[in-house]
């Protein structure tokens, strides 16, 4: 995890672009760090781009803000 930057995370992934597989790695690992299921993330915009817009269910955004800052 690169931090946060304004209001965007930077994140980097092993897996490669392909089919999704990144995708689908940078939503384990957010899950993780976040403490939910996979199943409470969905990726809402960016699924062929940089730039991705992730929705997290069940947290406040507060609690999202203070586990992602604790990341370092």
């Amino acid at each position: 995890m690169g931090g946060l930057h304004g209001d965007a995370l930077r994140v980097r992934v092993a897996a490669r672009p392909l089919e999704g597989a990144a995708n689908r790695e940078l939503l384990r690992l957010l899950a993780r760090v976040l403490g939910v299921r996979p199943g409470d993330l969905e990726l809402e915009a960016g699924a062929r781009g940089r730039e991705k817009r992730v929705r997290v269910r069940g947290l406040p955004a507060e609690t999202i803000l203070e586990r992602l800052a604790a990341v370092r």
